[in-house]
């Protein structure tokens, strides 16, 4: 009987996006027809508490269930006491579970932090313990130089980019606009002043080769990716849904805390507003309705209001919800 392949997946540092990378792996093993397994072997470092955000993806989202993450405190526990070989044999036997009646397994890595600096070297030791293939997970940064660099080190974890067993990189986020911070409450997207694609990309970066490190992918920014969906702002608000309009599938690109004029706010009837305004602001309501009517996709969060002209309002507005306690 065949073994089944193993795919570790590795940060080159925070923030780049290994979880929707995994994920997208996984959904496109599956489209080939692949029967994948998941594992998310230790949990990230500040995440021992509540669902582990991976693992639960992949449930809620495929037909795979996968075991239960060794808690970092557990595993820097038995780091703290010499006990590394132990850890290792705890990986390999969730890996094993995970392996059980599949062709592959996408095995998530940890991504290292200033707390925690070793886990790069902890990602190549779980890499050796399980034979895995290794695909890094990166984004671009200011410069393809300094891509190139931070990838090339990166790469010297796993063996250097000779080793056969580093199968090559995808870049996230491509193309990602940079957020600056203006006075200390306002922050602005500025988007870069040149753009890339897989091309440019294999062309000025020097680093990757056809049959040894490969570019495996480049996936290019998209804001609603990252926009949380109308339903899912109301619950983690515990806000009471009014009105559900297109709760489920709208997705909140922009917020608005709206207390001015109606003169004064309309520039923020845009689409994928999310606006947050007194339930007594008959006005702002109003000018939301008409907005949407005239075809300006929008969502609406509302504070609650005592006045039962307010409550009618909220019933008649798609896509509107009340917060409790306001």
């Amino acid at each position: 009987m065949p073994q089944p392949h193993a795919l570790l997946v590795a940060p080159t540092g925070p923030g780049v996006g290994l979880t929707s990378v995994s994920l997208g792996l996984v959904r496109a093993l599956e489209r080939q027809g692949l029967r994948v397994g998941f594992v998310k072997p230790i949990r990230q470092p500040g995440s021992d508490d509540g669902l582990e955000r991976s693992t639960e993806f992949i449930r809620r989202t495929t037909t795979i269930q996968p075991g239960e993450s060794l808690p970092f405190r557990d595993a820097e526990a038995l780091l703290s006491a010499g006990k590394r070989s132990e850890l290792l044999q705890g990986v390999v036997g969730r890996y094993r579970t995970a392996a059980l009646d599949t062709d592959v397994v996408i095995v998530e890595g940890l991504a290292a932090t200033a707390d925690h600096p070793g886990l790069d070297t902890l990602n190549g030791q779980i890499a050796k313990a399980i034979d895995a293939e290794v695909v890094l997970v990166t984004s671009l940064g200011d410069s393809l130089q300094s891509f190139a660099d931070r990838l090339m080190l990166a790469t010297e974890t796993f063996g250097g980019i000779r080793d056969p067993k580093l199968l090559g990189a995808v870049v996230n986020k491509l193309n990602a606009p940079r957020m600056d911070v203006i006075g200390t409450v306002r922050t602005a997207l500025k988007r870069p002043d040149v753009t890339h694609d897989a091309d440019t990309i294999r062309a000025g970066a020097g680093i990757f080769e056809a049959g040894r490190f490969a570019l495996l992918g480049a996936v290019p920014f998209d804001p609603i990716m990252v926009s949380p969906r109308t339903y899912d702002v109301a619950m983690h608000l515990g806000a009471e849904v009014v009105s559900q309009g297109e709760l489920m599938t709208r997705r909140v690109v922009d917020v608005s805390l709206v207390a001015r004029t109606v003169a004064n706010m309309t520039h923020r009837l845009r689409a994928g507003a999310l606006l947050i305004t007194p339930a007594d602001r008959d006005d702002v309501i109003l000018a939301a309705c008409m907005a949407a009517m005239n075809g300006t996709p929008r969502v609406e969060e509302k504070l609650r209001g005592n006045s039962p002209r307010a409550a009618e309002n909220h019933r008649r507005t798609p896509g509107t919800a009340r917060c409790r306690g306001a």
